[in-house]
């Protein structure tokens, strides 16, 4: 996984181990674990940086439930979730 994400192994050893991952190796994980950042920020329960926060304000009441919904789904199920979630308007 390290070498996917291209980080040390030490670091993802330690962040396996407990400790709370920085905001680069979140961003280099997400491909390898194939996750969009965003989730990842998100399950690891750390501020979503500006960069990826919504445009909506609202809508992110629904982001945590719906992602923690989305990762118990099958493969086919989570494809089908993001189709509608990109079908939709980001106002």
């Amino acid at each position: 996984m390290a070498d996917l994400a291209g980080l040390n192994e030490d670091e993802v050893r330690a962040a396996l181990a407990g400790d709370s991952p920085g905001e680069e190796m979140l961003r280099r994980l997400a491909p390898a674990l194939g996750f969009h950042a965003v989730d990842l920020f998100i399950l690891a329960r750390l501020v979503v940086p500006d960069d990826m926060a919504p445009l909506d304000a609202a809508a992110a009441m629904w982001v945590k439930s719906t992602v923690t919904d989305a990762v118990r789904l099958p493969a086919a199920g989570r494809r089908e979730l993001l189709q509608l979630i990109r079908s939709l308007s980001q106002e």
